[in-house]
């Protein structure tokens, strides 16, 4: 089953996107000697990509790649950028394709292009992207009121594997609840604009951000 599906598909590609370019029945085209042939596919190197390499057929003009997912979705053509090598792109994620390479020789003098026959399919699975770090809680919290009215200084032991910290305060009657941001990634944070003489809960918890700064993963919250 798993040629079949593939194979038809490939069929319609064909009819759709390369029918222009066979050969006339009363002209002799040269033919590329071989097939392209030995296909691997490793992921990467970036992310959403796969890498391709086979053996080159001879006297071809160029290659070209066909991707499919194994549920037939998301199927494309890609013309490689060398005799022997590919990298194809923009495919999703973490996802499993199957490619398979073809070799094309353009003969503009005698007529249309001629192609080869096709490599043998490969499964290839697109370069997903690095999990984030593991971050440990944020430890040992502790508050103080101040150093101005309305204001809570607070301290804590960072989280391990953490370049910024949240802190969530809100009141004890549950009716007020906030996020602040602990700017410098450390250990403390004085949170104002609080009501005076009014109760709070404090809570600290742990991310790893993008370079523009959005939380990304976060840990558990503190004690």
């Amino acid at each position: 089953m798993k040629t079949a599906l593939p194979y038809a598909l490939l069929v319609l590609a064909i009819i759709n996107a390369v029918a222009w370019a066979q050969p006339s029945a009363s002209i002799q085209t040269p033919e590329a000697s071989d097939d392209p042939a030995d296909l691997a596919a490793a992921s990467g190197p970036g992310v959403g990509e796969v890498t391709l390499t086979w053996t080159p057929a001879a006297n071809a003009s160029a290659h070209w790649v066909w991707s499919v997912q194994p549920d037939g979705q998301d199927s494309r053509w890609h013309e490689a950028e060398g005799a022997d090598s590919a990298v194809i792109r923009d495919l999703e994620p973490g996802q499993e394709y199957w490619f398979i390479v073809i070799a094309v020789r353009n003969a503009p003098a005698v007529g249309p292009p001629s192609w080869t026959g096709f490599s043998d399919w490969v499964e290839g699975v697109a370069l997903a992207p690095p999990p984030p770090p593991e971050l440990d809680a944020a430890g040992g919290l502790t508050a103080a009121s101040g150093p101005d009215p309305g204001e809570v200084s607070l301290r804590w032991t960072p989280g391990a594997g953490a370049d910024v910290h949240w802190v969530w305060s809100v009141r004890s009657d549950g009716t007020e609840s906030r996020w602040h941001h602990a700017d410098d990634g450390g250990g403390s944070i004085t949170i104002d604009g609080l009501e005076i003489g009014v109760e709070y809960a404090f809570a600290v918890i742990s991310a790893y951000a993008q370079p523009d700064g959005r939380p990304v993963h976060w840990s558990n919250f503190s004690n």
